[in-house]
This record gives structure tokens, C-alpha cells and sequence, in this order.
């Protein structure tokens, strides 16, 4: 074994036993202010420049997202180069798409997707003046859905009626906690309870 083969290993123990160390001391060091902009800064620099490791990061955040474990060393020059044309041809694109809106802003243009091209401000303003003028035709929507919602005794009924008394306890549960046990329970309690209503009513 050659001494830098041997620094390698003892490195690789020194980092397994003291992980907590070395996490609380990195923690503490981009705490500061100054240390983060730096290290925005030395980001910011790799995507300029396409550096290897930036690409090297591109890559293996691709093949994270498909499950795959690769590590740097795993990836080829002709890796590196590919990926980096790639992002170049990417770049270009979307600079060749980027627009000026009416109001002097700067957008990119979709061209794939039906949609009006304008700036994200102007698009956010056309969609609140269409809310203001419709509101009364959202809000009647609403309540009709809301009554068949409560006619039909849907999942997303219950799940509501369930849900509100625990939310004035202090409880934050989602709909996605509720089982459909519960709901089922819940939905065969109400039906109970329309029944009883309808009879004292003197409904069939």
C-alpha cells in the first residue's frame, strides 16, 4: 500500500467515527452570514463555469431520482461531456425564448403550452380582475358542490366533519390520516341519523 493509499483510509475512519463533529461544525460555520454567501457564491461560480463537479452533482442528483447509488468516481469523462452539452444546448434555448412583457419585464416564452405569454406579474393581475368579476359565479359553484357533496355523503363530506372538532382541540390532521374505516363508520352513523329525522318528521 502505497502512503496516500493509507491517508485515504485512516481519512475514512477519522469521517466514520466523527460524523456528528464534523456535521455540528459545518452547521456552525454556514450559520454565519458571510460563510453562506460564500458558499452561494462558489455555487453560483460552478453553474457559470459548468465545472466537472457541478455536472458531476447534475448527474448524480439524475440517478437519485431513478433510485440508482452512484458515486464521482463512477462517473465517465464521456459522462461529463455529454451532460455538459446538454445543459449548454438547454441554456441557449431558453435565452432564445426569454421575452419582454408590455409592462418592461422579462419572461420566458412557452411554446409548447396554450397559454397567453406575459410576465408573471401581469399574469397574477389578469388573474385576480377574472376572480373579482366571476366571484359570485365561483361562490354559487361552491355551494352546489358543497350540497351534493352533502347530499351523496362523499368521502370529502365526512372527511371535513371529522376533521373540524379536532382542529378546534388543536389537533392538525390531514385528510390523508383519516382511514376509510372511519369514513365508513362515519358515513353509516349519518345515514342513521337522517333516517331517524325523516321518521320523527314524519317522512317515509
Amino acid at each position: 500500500m502505497t502512503e496516500s493509499e493509507i491517508n485515504k483510509l485512516y481519512f475514512k475512519e477519522y469521517r466514520l467515527k466523527n460524523k456528528d463533529k464534523i456535521k455540528k461544525a459545518q452547521n456552525k460555520y454556514y450559520l454565519k452570514p458571510d460563510n453562506k454567501l460564500k458558499k452561494k457564491q462558489q455555487a453560483q461560480k460552478r453553474s457559470n463555469e459548468l465545472s466537472d463537479i457541478y455536472i458531476k452533482t447534475c448527474i448524480k442528483q439524475y440517478y437519485s431520482y431513478k433510485n440508482i447509488k452512484i458515486s464521482f468516481k463512477d462517473i465517465t469523462k464521456d459522462m461529463i461531456t455529454n451532460k455538459r452539452n446538454k445543459i449548454i444546448k438547454l441554456r441557449n434555448e431558453k435565452i432564445s425564448n426569454i421575452k419582454i412583457c408590455k409592462c418592461g419585464n422579462s419572461y420566458t416564452r412557452i411554446t409548447n403550452k396554450k397559454v397567453n405569454n406575459m410576465c408573471t406579474i401581469c399574469n397574477t393581475n389578469k388573474l385576480k380582475k377574472y376572480n373579482i368579476i366571476n366571484r359570485e359565479h365561483f361562490l354559487s359553484l361552491g355551494r352546489k358542490n358543497s350540497k351534493k357533496y352533502k347530499e351523496n355523503l362523499s368521502n370529502t363530506y365526512i372527511k371535513t366533519i371529522i376533521i373540524a372538532p379536532l382542529r378546534k382541540i388543536g389537533l392538525n390532521i390531514s385528510f390523508k390520516d383519516i382511514p376509510q374505516e372511519l369514513i365508513e363508520l362515519k358515513r353509516k352513523e349519518l345515514q342513521t341519523k337522517r333516517l331517524l329525522k325523516n321518521k320523527q318528521n314524519g317522512k317515509n
